[in-house]
């Protein structure tokens, strides 16, 4: 069985808002080095953006932060008429599957 993601393909078929954050997120997350892959799921009031990297690295850590928070809440989450939440994880995958430690909900985003 093929794997769904968000790609841009499929953003007719999507809410736009949910497919604009999520190349927003998509984006800033693949801008820096260390970021091994990007997750998402939705539920009825929250977007939830998990990003994997593949060891503790606070300074990456904390530049994904500041740029989540500069480039996708300041833009999304301060409108008059944001439908969503947004949530946004951070994990070490140390050698895991992605499987093992991700809801099954999630989809990736593609590269």
């Amino acid at each position: 069985m093929e794997q769904q993601t968000f790609s841009n393909q499929d953003a007719e078929k999507s809410d736009s808002y949910e497919h604009s954050v999520a190349e927003l997120v998509r984006r800033t997350a693949r801008s820096h080095q260390g970021v091994e892959a990007i997750y998402a799921s939705t539920d009825e009031h929250t977007i939830h953006f998990w990003t994997l990297i593949e060891r503790r690295d606070l300074d990456l850590v904390r530049a994904l932060i500041r740029d989540f928070q500069e480039r996708v809440i300041a833009l999304f989450v301060h409108t008059a008429h944001s439908p969503y939440e947004l949530d946004f994880h951070i994990y070490y995958l140390e050698g895991k599957d992605p499987r093992d430690i991700l809801p099954s909900s999630t989809l990736p985003l593609t590269p």
